[in-house]
């Protein structure tokens, strides 16, 4: 097992600030949105559909 980093309270707040920064200069990009769903859902159908090409595949003996 991995041992754990100690972080202090400073650099746990510098990293969030660095966060909560990364995050304001991208948010006018797609305002309204959260394109960390979207890319979920996106991901999740086209394994749906992969899913389902391969059971078809394997149905029809191909």
């Amino acid at each position: 097992m991995a041992n754990a980093i100690k972080v202090t309270d400073a650099e746990e707040k510098e990293r969030l600030a660095a966060i909560e920064y990364a995050q304001g200069s991208i948010v006018h990009l797609a305002p309204g949105r959260n394109l960390a769903d979207e890319l979920i859902a996106e991901r999740r159908a086209e394994a749906r559909a992969d899913e389902s090409s391969h059971k078809t595949k394997r149905s029809s003996g191909k």
